[in-house]
């Protein structure tokens, strides 16, 4: 349903797609639209309050093919935001372990 809708994973979720140390509390999904289809099928309905869902515009313009999860730049973002020790750990990790992140800090 994720795919189907072009929508993909940030935050938490994205992070343990790529490292399973952290297990998700909750999760971001970056979209255009709302996925109807993903609310459909797991019975998701506005919160009264802080949710475990977050549904956020698909700001960027470049398109990945089948990518579940956003870029790594924006879930390190995410996990930094949260200003949570469990994530921002995990930003850490992710920001040694990936790539792109390191060739950022070396430019």
């Amino acid at each position: 349903a994720l795919l189907a809708s072009g929508a993909q994973w940030g935050g938490e979720t994205a992070a343990h797609v790529l490292d399973k140390h952290l297990r998700p509390a909750g999760t971001i999904v970056y979209a255009r639209e709302v996925p109807q289809r993903l609310v459909l099928e797991n019975r998701l309905r506005k919160a009264q309050g802080i949710g475990d869902v977050e549904i956020r515009e698909k700001f960027w313009s470049f398109e990945q093919a089948n990518q579940l999860i956003v870029p790594t730049p924006l879930i390190y973002a995410d996990l930094m935001a949260s200003a949570d020790p469990r994530q921002i750990e995990q930003a850490q990790r992710l920001r040694e372990a990936d790539e792109l992140l390191r060739r950022i800090d070396r430019d």
